[in-house]
Order: structure tokens, then sequence, then C-alpha cells
């Protein structure tokens, strides 16, 4: 019974964090018909089993590249009227490897940009040079939970900080995405 609560429908194994939530499911249902007077003890318990292990490498096939990522801002952009703002959420996603709650309650105060160069020649202000053109982001919250309150606009309906705690240094961004 073991065997089918970690498998799925085909047969394989499932995902670490599915066979021990499954495993956990079943060992709870035990649980009660034991409490239940169903059963003696619970066969689950007296198992020796071995949860399987969590891969921490990431498919680079699920991860976009580079021009994939560039493709894809460009046609988020071609959206009208949202497309511009979630043009600037989505990269900072994909270039800072935010989360989306963390993404969505940046703020302009959050960010640490290196002030723009002073072009004598063309009075104007310039972009800084390019070994020079890093920013910062100071994560200071995440919305875990986000309500959609129309087609363009999102509203924060709880504002906690449950995975910001990983983040507890600044992180390094480019401004400008290759």
């Amino acid at each position: 019974m073991l065997d089918l609560a970690t498998a799925t429908v085909d047969g394989k194994n499932a995902a670490a964090s599915a066979a021990r939530r499954h495993r956990t499911i079943l060992a709870n249902a035990m649980d009660y018909a034991v409490e239940r007077g169903m059963l003696d003890t619970s066969p689950i318990r007296v198992l020796k089993w071995t949860a399987p292990k969590v891969s921490s490498q990431v498919d680079r096939r699920s991860v976009g590249n580079p021009r994939q990522a560039r493709a894809l801002l460009a046609a988020v952009g071609a959206q009208q009227p949202s497309g511009p703002r979630l043009v600037a959420f989505f990269a900072v996603m994909y270039y800072a490897g935010l989360l989306p709650e963390e993404a969505i309650n940046l703020r302009r105060d959050n960010l640490v940009l290196p002030p723009r160069v002073w072009d004598e020649d063309g009075q104007q202000r310039q972009e800084p040079p390019d070994d020079q053109d890093w920013g910062e982001l100071h994560l200071r919250g995440a919305t875990p939970d986000a309500a959609a309150s129309g087609p363009t606009t999102a509203v924060c309906v709880s504002g906690g900080s449950s995975s910001t705690a990983r983040r507890a240094t600044p992180a390094l961004c480019p401004l400008t995405p290759n």
C-alpha cells in the first residue's frame, strides 16, 4: 500500500515532496483507524521507510535561456494596457531571481542604483560604465497571497515575510540585461 501511495498513477516514483506527503496522509489514516478500533496498530508506523532524496539541481530544460527571456519580455510588453508593468515584474524575477511574492512587493525605495554619469560634451546624463552598472535590491518583505483586483493590477491581501528570511543580504543585479 505504501508503494502505491508513493508512486504516480503510471507506477513511476513520485517526487520526493509528494511521496512524503502521501506517506504522511496514509499514516494519519491508519492512526485514525487505530483510534476508531478498526486496527490494533498502525502498520505504517512500524515500517522502516526512508524518504526519497530531494534533488537540488535545476533541470536546465525547465529554465528559459536569455534569448527566450528577451522574447518573452518583448511579447509581454506588447500586451496592452498592462504589458509594460508586467515586463518589469517578469524581468526582475528572471534577471534577479526573485520569487513572485518578492517581486510583487518590490518598490522604488528597495532599489539602490548607481548614479548616472554627467557627460560634459553631450550635456546629459548617461548610464554608468559597464563595469559599474550593478544595483542592489533590498528585500524587506514578501506578499505570499495576492488577489487580482482587475485585469491590470494586483492588491496585497497579506504582507508576510515568510520567504524573505532566506534572503538576508542584498541581491546584486545588472541594470541592463544582455
